[in-house]
């Protein structure tokens, strides 16, 4: 049975160890707002996934753009499409998931730090609770702290998500969107994110650390198949089925309850702007994914990164 007894307050880390911490937030899509250059000479480019949207009513003179972006970092020695920063600078306002730039310590807390009083150690194995906690230690925190964690929370110090929110595709595109004064904007508050990883079930994230080696793999894998332009792959490896069947709380609140509250802002912004909007690949593709979505509602969606095969005779 669950305990219920009172949780000691949280000692935090100093405040000069918060920006590392608040970095590893990355890995349930928040980004941080300093990046390095987009662009560098000679550099080779990334994938990136890309559509142009134009309304049942538009001539198509001014379209909008649609980009999946991969929450992993980008090889360092490579650079964004060069026809995508095209776009971007032709564009009026540009769209990503949610802003961190305001969030500090004490807002964090609430959604970093479990309420239940049940400590981690007992629902984890010995060897993951040694792997979590090693980890841990590195950016600050102790054991008493990781034990209260959130189990979403946890997965950040494993290597899970992004080694540097900086190279995400989201945040070079905003770098490049800010570079050229394109005003930015987004769908939703880090706060709504945070809340949103708070609601997915713990075994989800346990099993992440428990099967450690194969989520790293896993991830390796989706990497792999959006650099080389495997969009199929990639929807059969983010909707397995069996996953799905398993935790279908999370496919509906990570996903689908999202676009359907992004969907109404996302048809605003096309009808009265020339927007660029970046979210995850999975937020596009699939029955319930925004590319459907739109074009089941007249938007005729063209693919422009990968560019679509030549038609044969």
């Amino acid at each position: 049975m669950t305990s219920l007894r009172m949780a000691a307050p949280v000692v935090l880390p100093a405040r000069r160890q918060w920006r590392p911490i608040i970095g590893l937030l990355a890995a349930c899509s928040l980004m941080l707002a300093s990046v390095p250059p987009v662009r560098a000479a000679g550099q080779p480019e990334s994938n990136l996934f890309m559509w142009q949207v134009v309304g049942p009513s538009d001539s198509g003179a001014s379209p909008d753009y649609l980009v999946g972006t991969i929450h992993l970092a980008m090889a360092a020695d490579h650079t964004l499409p060069n026809v995508a920063l095209q776009c971007l600078a032709q564009s009026t306002s540009f769209v990503m998931e949610a802003d961190t730039d305001t969030l500090r310590p004490e807002t964090l807390v609430p959604f970093l730090f479990r309420q239940d009083g049940v400590s981690n150690e007992t629902l984890l194995s010995v060897p993951a609770w040694q792997r979590t906690l090693t980890q841990a230690k590195i950016v600050g925190f102790g054991s008493d702290q990781v034990a209260r964690m959130e189990p979403w929370f946890l997965t950040t110090f494993l290597g899970i998500g992004p080694n540097d929110p900086n190279r995400s595709r989201d945040m070079l595109l905003r770098r490049e969107a800010e570079r050229q004064h394109v005003p930015v904007s987004y769908l939703e508050k880090a706060e709504d994110q945070l809340r949103m990883m708070q609601s997915l079930p713990a075994p989800y994230f346990f099993q992440q650390i428990e099967d450690l080696e194969e989520t790293t793999a896993h991830n390796q894998e989706l990497l792999q198949a959006y650099d080389r332009g495997d969009l199929n792959g990639i929807a059969t490896a983010t909707f397995d089925p069996t996953e799905m069947s398993r935790f279908p709380l999370v496919f509906q609140h990570l996903f689908y309850d999202r676009n359907d509250r992004w969907m109404p802002e996302v048809e605003r912004l096309c009808q009265t702007q020339r927007a660029f909007i970046a979210v995850g690949l999975g937020h596009l593709i699939g029955d319930q994914g925004l590319l459907r979505r739109l074009a089941a509602k007249g938007y005729r969606i063209t693919p422009l990164i990968p560019a679509p095969p030549a038609k044969t005779r």
